[in-house]
């Protein structure tokens, strides 16, 4: 259980920092403590369903995205993303970056591995 809260945590933190927003100030437009937002982010605090539809809503992301990374919505967002990232990318930016995201992959699986 703690490796999948600390893997919500990271996207909870992963969307905030998208939209430039602090932990405070997250916290403040949920109505929530900057530390219960830290806890989250971590993976130390399990969050309650209002919350995860607070952070949902103001974060302006799926739950299903926060709490399951590889649902079929959540799978089209990171592909709409990455098109968005490439549309306007040289042939040569394209492959380097292709080449980033490959070596990318082995280090985490590699890392994975070793754990």
């Amino acid at each position: 259980m703690e490796k999948f809260l600390q893997e919500v945590g990271a996207r909870v933190k992963e969307a905030r920092m998208r939209k430039h927003l602090s932990q405070a100030q997250l916290a403040d437009l949920l109505g929530l403590t900057p530390p219960y937002i830290s806890n989250i982010e971590t993976g130390k605090q399990n969050m309650s369903i209002t919350a995860l539809a607070k952070i949902s809503d103001v974060l302006e992301v799926s739950a299903d995205w926060l709490l399951r990374n590889n649902t079929a919505d959540a799978l089209a967002i990171t592909a709409d993303e990455l098109h968005e990232l490439l549309e306007d990318c040289t042939p040569a930016e394209r492959m380097g970056i292709m080449r980033v995201a490959r070596e990318t992959k082995k280090a985490l699986r590699d890392s994975d591995r070793k754990q």
